[in-house]
C-alpha cells in the first residue's frame, strides 16, 4: 500500500470529482499531495480528507487554464515537503 511513499504528487482539479479521487488514491498509496484547484474551499476539503486519513497534503489555489506557475509549484513542494522535485504531476 505504500507504492508512492517518499514521493510527491501535484494534482490539478483535485477539489472535486476525478481529480479528488486521484489525490485521495495517491495519498492512500503514500504520496504527499499538493492539492491544486481553482476553488479553495473544495481544495481544502480534499486536503482535510487526506490529512484525516493520515496523509500529507497542502493546498495551492490556481487557475491552471491560465498556466500553473511551475516555479512556484516546485518551490512550494521543496519548502513544504522538503523535496528536490515533484515526482508526479496529474492534471485532473
Amino acid at each position: 500500500m505504500a507504492e508512492l511513499a517518499g514521493k510527491a504528487a501535484l494534482v490539478t482539479g483535485a477539489g472535486v470529482g476525478i481529480g479528488r479521487a486521484i489525490a485521495l488514491k495517491m495519498a492512500s498509496e503514500g504520496a504527499r499531495v499538493m492539492v491544486v484547484d481553482l476553488n479553495e474551499e473544495t481544495a481544502e476539503e480534499t486536503a482535510a480528507l487526506i490529512c484525516d486519513a493520515g496523509g500529507e497534503a497542502i493546498v495551492f489555489t490556481a487557475d491552471v487554464s491560465d498556466d500553473l506557475p511551475a516555479p512556484l509549484g516546485h518551490w512550494l513542494a521543496v519548502v513544504v515537503f522538503g523535496l528536490s522535485a515533484i515526482t508526479d504531476f496529474i492534471d485532473g
